[in-house]
This record gives C-alpha cells, structure tokens and sequence, in this order.
C-alpha cells in the first residue's frame, strides 16, 4: 500500500490502507463507506497505527459522516480525545442512550477528566443510570478502576455519592483507593451533617451551608 506523501513509512498496514483511502476521497476518486469511517476511527484512536499522523481534517471528515457520530464519539471518550468529543457534540452526536459505551461511561472508566468536564458541560446528567449491575453510574465506574480525579470531579458536580448497583453497593463500597474513598466519604460526611441539621431544625447549620455552596 502506497503511503500519500507527507507521512513517513513506519505505519501499520492497516493505518496506510486508511490514509490511502483517504487521500482518493480527498481527491474525488472514492467514496468512503460506513465501513471505511468506522475502521478509521478504531484504528486511530484505538489501535494507534496513525493517531500521531492522521490530519485533523481527516478526522473532521469522519465527523461530517452523520450516520458514524456515534462510534466516533465513543472512541474519542475512551481514549481521551477531548477536542474530538468536543467537535462531535457540536455535530450532532447522540448522547442519550445508556449502554456503557456511552461515552461518559467510558471516560470515566478511562479516567478522562477532560472528556467528563466537557460532557457534563454539553448536558450529559452527572447521575446517568447506564446498563451495568456492577457499575451504574459514571462516579461508581470511576471509583472502582481507582480514577480519583475523576471521582473528585464528579463528586463536585453533585454526583448521588448513595446510588447503589445492583448489589446494593454504593461508590465508597466500590472504591479501590484512599483518594476517591476520601473525596466520596468527605461528601457523605457533608450531607449526613445537612441531613441532620434539617432533621433538627438547625436553621444556622443550613444556612452556613447554603452560603458555602453560593461562593
């Protein structure tokens, strides 16, 4: 396979026959199928055979192909691809459904800060039940795989800290390390503190605390 100029000839066999296919797109002689666009996008961002040498105009034109924004999007949350995610969005790429290749679901499994930030931000719900009964939500599948920045994030967005799988175990069951159990048990601790005050009638308490909250 021919590499198109401008790229050097330590590629895969399968990242050429990508490009290849690219550049007679590029060039009027070919129209690229669903296959093609699906191929090219698990290959860059999964396999990594060009994802260092695949031109962004490359991967907008894969963004242009409504009918693959959605395998798009979820290969670009799993590998942290903010700027990708960013670009999808904005394009139309569903975020509505609730397998665990929805790609909250996988950055959060991947620990991609970046990619959460930016789908909360574009109205993804921080508490999004996925299709899992081991890890339903974002904050439960962040704190088993040890992403504590990830889970201190979402804690801080206003993630339900008390949301149990279907084992009836919460996130700080779930968790695999000190940070995230800290982050996750510093926000029960919170809200028990807010509960009780309630409970009693401690007006002061929840007022200092609705005054935290607006700073």
């Amino acid at each position: 396979m021919t590499v198109p100029s401008g790229y050097d000839d330590s590629l895969s066999e399968k990242a050429k026959e990508i490009l290849y296919n690219y550049q007679l797109y590029k060039d009027g002689q070919k129209k690229l199928s669903d296959y093609d666009y699906v191929a090219a996008i698990y290959w860059c961002w999964n396999k990594g055979g060009c994802k260092k040498h695949l031109p962004k105009e490359c991967l907008m034109s894969f963004i242009a192909h409504g009918s693959s924004l959605n395998y798009a999007l979820d290969w670009a949350a799993t590998y942290g691809h903010a700027d990708i995610v960013a670009a999808l969005i904005s394009a139309g790429a569903p975020i509505s459904h609730s397998s665990t290749d929805h790609p909250l679901y996988r950055a959060a499994s991947r620990g991609h800060v970046r990619c959460i930030e930016l789908l909360l931000k574009y109205g993804v719900r921080v508490d999004k039940i996925f299709d899992s009964y081991e890890t339903k939500t974002a904050l439960q599948i962040a704190a088993k795989n040890g992403h504590s920045d990830c889970v201190k994030l979402l804690v801080n967005a206003g993630a339900d800290v008390y949301l149990v799988n279907g084992y009836e175990k919460n996130s700080l069951d779930l968790c695999t390390d000190s940070k995230s159990r800290q982050y996750i048990q510093a926000k029960m601790n919170e809200q028990n503190d807010i509960f009780a005050a309630a409970a009693q009638g401690d007006i002061e308490t929840l007022k200092k605390y609705i005054a935290a909250k607006g700073n």
